[in-house]
């Protein structure tokens, strides 16, 4: 069970950690997450480096932002 909790209170340092770096309405995340979800079909959804970001007991790690891609239609009504 220790090795669960050790894992599971990475995790979560490190979500806490990338929260801080995001802005209003911004999904911070790692380079892995945002790999995998373009992977998974989410063409939907774009990905930009922030940068990196110094996370205690890790080092440097690359902060991703994510987004939902607008779609061509979306794009052309908010020109209007």
């Amino acid at each position: 069970h220790r090795s669960f909790y050790c894992v599971y209170g990475d995790t979560i340092n490190i979500a806490a950690r990338m929260c801080k770096y995001a802005g209003d309405d911004e999904i911070a995340c790692s380079k892995q997450f945002a790999d995998k979800v373009a992977e998974d079909g989410g063409k939907d959804i774009l990905s930009s480096s922030k940068g990196s970001l110094y996370i205690k007991g890790k080092g440097e790690m690359e902060v991703f932002r994510l987004e939902v891609a607008q779609k061509e239609e979306d794009r052309r009504e908010s020109m209007h």
